[in-house]
């Protein structure tokens, strides 16, 4: 995994990144909830890794994502949407719909709306 971040007004978000150089790899996104980090997701990572894309992220507010202001889902799900735009290539053809995976408590981190690009096919 390696390991990036994005940098916005409201603070810096870290992210992980184990890209597979096989150019139909679907592309996974862990979502951790709260009170948790991006670690609760290793065993998933070394499954998936060798036949997909994985990033992992530290939510604003945890783990390495800190300090950050002005906390909502909204803000989050921009953050998560400039991980997803930084990490676009156009050898990737399928990143442009990532499978989003969330796991949260008493589904909060659902609420994490995040507009992904639409391609025509």
């Amino acid at each position: 995994m390696i390991e990036r971040s994005i940098r916005s007004e409201r603070g810096e978000t870290y992210y992980w990144i184990s890209r597979n150089p096989q150019a139909e790899a679907k592309t996974l996104v862990f979502t951790h909830g709260a009170a948790v980090d991006h670690t609760m997701f290793e065993k998933q990572v070394e499954y998936f890794k060798s036949s997909c894309t994985v990033i992992v992220w530290d939510i604003p507010l945890h783990g390495r994502s800190r300090p950050y202001t002005e906390f909502s889902y909204k803000n989050a799900a921009e953050e998560l949407n400039a991980i997803l735009d930084r990490e676009n290539t156009d050898r990737d053809a399928d990143f442009h719909f990532p499978v989003l995976l969330l796991m949260g408590d008493k589904d909060k981190t659902g609420k994490l709306r995040v507009k992904l690009p639409l391609q025509e096919p």
